[in-house]
Order: C-alpha cells, then sequence, then structure tokens
C-alpha cells in the first residue's frame, strides 16, 4: 500500500508555510506500515526541484495552467497525462490498495478524481478554507461569473468521486454541504493540531503588555480593525503595550500608512519570524489578536492556545467550535467592531489580568 499526498502547499526549506501539513504528513508515516509521499502542485515554470523534510520525501510536479486561477483545468487532460508519466518516472506506486490524500479543491481534486477512475484507489479531500470550491480565488474578475460556473459543473463531479472529505471545522463542512448536501454521509471534521514538542509554555519574562498578530496580510483577515482598537487605547491614555504584525500581502502598506499618518505609537511590522522561533514570539506575548472574520479554523489560534497565551478572535469562526461556554465570553468578539467597548473591555481585561 502507498499512501501519497497531493498539495498545492508544503513546508520546505526556505519556508514554513503549511507546516500542518508536514506535522500531519509525518504522524501518518508513523502510524501506517508504508512510506509517505508528497506531490506538490507547482506552477509550469518552477525550478523547485524535489526534497526531503524532516523524513517525508517530496517531488515537485510542474502542471500547466493559467495564472491568477483564469479558467481552471483548462489542461487537465494534458496535465493527468503528465501526471502517469510522473508516477512511473518518480517509481510511485498507486493501484487500488493505495490511499491519495489531496489538500484543497483546485488543483488537487482533478488530480484525485483521475486517480480514482484510473486507480480505483482510496481518495480523500481534505478542505481548509471556507470558500470550498474557490470562487473568490484569482486576481482577474472580468471572467468571474463563466470561471465560476466551470468551477460548479466540473469540479462538483470531482467531489462527488471522492471516497472521502474532511473539513478542518464544521463550519468547512456547513458551507460544503451548502454546495452539494449529498457527501454528508463520506464527510468527517478534522480539526487541525498543534505540535506541543514544537509549541509549548516557557516563563514568561516579557514585563511589558505585549499583542501579536500572525497572518497574511488580507481584507478578510482585518488587521485594520486590531489597529484601530490600539488607536483607542491611545487616545485614553493607555500606551504601555506593544504590538508587532507578522505576515506580509496586499493590505499591509495600508495598514502601515495608517499606523504612520494617525502617528500610533508602539507597533512595528514583520514579514516573517523563522519557525523555530515562533514558540519563543507566542511565549513574548500577553495576548494574541487575529481579527479575522472568514476563518475555517486558524492554527496560529491554536500554537497561541499551547504556550497558554490568551487570544482574541472573532465570532461565528472554526475556531468557536473548540472553545467551552466562559470562553467564549472571554475571548469571542464582533467582527469589525473595534469601537465597541466590548471589544475594549477584552483587551483591557487581558491588560489588567497581565499586570496586576
Amino acid at each position: 500500500m502507498s499512501y501519497i499526498i497531493i498539495t498545492p502547499f508544503f513546508p520546505n526549506k526556505s519556508s514554513y508555510a503549511g507546516s500542518y501539513l508536514l506535522d500531519q504528513a509525518k504522524e501518518i508515516d508513523k502510524q501506517i506500515d508504508t512510506n509517505v509521499s508528497v506531490i506538490i502542485l507547482d506552477n509550469f515554470f518552477s525550478k523547485a526541484k524535489d526534497y526531503k523534510i524532516e523524513g517525508i520525501q517530496c517531488y515537485i510536479f510542474k502542471k500547466l495552467d493559467f495564472p491568477s486561477f483564469l479558467f481552471p483545468g483548462f489542461f487537465q487532460k494534458f496535465n493527468n497525462k503528465r501526471l502517469s508519466n510522473f508516477l512511473n518516472k518518480k517509481q510511485i506506486s498507486v493501484d487500488k490498495e493505495s490511499i491519495v490524500h489531496g489538500h484543497i479543491n483546485y488543483p488537487s481534486s482533478p488530480f484525485l478524481a483521475f486517480l480514482k477512475i484510473k486507480f480505483n484507489c482510496k481518495t480523500i479531500l481534505q478542505h481548509h478554507g471556507l470558500d470550498v470550491l474557490q470562487f473568490d480565488t484569482g486576481r482577474i474578475n472580468i471572467f468571474k461569473k463563466i470561471r465560476n460556473n466551470i468551477i460548479r459543473k466540473k469540479y462538483l463531479k470531482n467531489i462527488k468521486l471522492i471516497d472521502f472529505h474532511l473539513g478542518v471545522s464544521k463550519l468547512v463542512l456547513k458551507k460544503l454541504y451548502a454546495i452539494d448536501d449529498s457527501i454528508k454521509e463520506k464527510s468527517y471534521v478534522l480539526y487541525n493540531g498543534v505540535d506541543t514538542s514544537k509549541f509549548y509554555p516557557v516563563i514568561k519574562k516579557n514585563k511589558t503588555f505585549k499583542i501579536g498578530c500572525v497572518a497574511n496580510f488580507w481584507e478578510l483577515k482585518d488587521q485594520i480593525t486590531l489597529i484601530k482598537s490600539l488607536q483607542e487605547l491611545n487616545k485614553q491614555k493607555i500606551n504601555d503595550w506593544q504590538c508587532e504584525f507578522i505576515g506580509v500581502g496586499p493590505t499591509k502598506k495600508y495598514c502601515m500608512n495608517y499606523v504612520k499618518l494617525n502617528n500610533i505609537p508602539n507597533i512595528t511590522f514583520l514579514d516573517k519570524v523563522p519557525h523555530n522561533d515562533l514558540n519563543d514570539f507566542y511565549n513574548e506575548l500577553s495576548l494574541f489578536v487575529l481579527p479575522s472574520y472568514y476563518e475555517a479554523l486558524g492554527c496560529v489560534y491554536l500554537e497561541s492556545w499551547a504556550t497558554d497565551t490568551p487570544f482574541i478572535a472573532i465570532k461565528n469562526q472554526g475556531i468557536e467550535e473548540l472553545l467551552k461556554h466562559d470562553q467564549k465570553q472571554k475571548l469571542l468578539i464582533d467582527k469589525e467592531d473595534y469601537s465597541n467597548p466590548r471589544y475594549m473591555e477584552l483587551l483591557m481585561n487581558n491588560y489588567y489580568t497581565e499586570h496586576i
């Protein structure tokens, strides 16, 4: 039996994005009597090469595709044929005893459907986001309606073919059922975990009340709400705090300019922190805040939680499923509601708890 993971993202030596996929692959490799192989779906002109990371063998498959999610799957038949040749070349065996585990609908599900038809292997598709069919993916919107009709028609067929669907929260599966509820009987929740050998509490030495936020700068991540709430703190002459944002993305420049134009002190921005230093980062924090309002689960919450660092999240997101009633009262706020006294109360409750 072979266990094959197909995914468009996976950690490598220069980037640990998607580190939970590596943790999952290592755990699967530990628990089953076979080697796990990872096929990373890269773009056709990529210069990336096969590599091995923490015992997991990764192969780079360069698929042909239009950029910016324009007419996804247009070259699928060609890519399927190339994948067959790729498997033979890399001596990756696939048969009816194999398990093929894909991540996110596109580009993984077409390849899962192809292998299912060809080998009658077991297939699993894991959904990580709330936009399960990726209707909002891509930057070129002139063809969005046409593209989404294609996606709905083509990829619902793939979804029906696949044996099992995993959602990282019940909220993700709810979004999937809204598209097609016929797959409920073969769908399961698999919450993202956290490797407690990498994230764990240490004695906190930072005397300053430090707030942290780790996320790519996208509109839905809503870092600006946290910035505006800190601006409110500053107006109240409460300024013995620090806040550090880590991430890159299209809204970062706007956030940085807002901080500068409004003279908000004590806020710094970093592009990234080395993965091996993340545990230290969380342990330096008095409070972790991610005001994202379209969040399937959010591994950063779990990483913060594992270090005993309190966090603030938005109501009605995946993380809420893991919280007890009293935790929901303490840790959850309404989206985009930076000026609401409740938001300030949560910030200040954490502040005073830290400083008493």
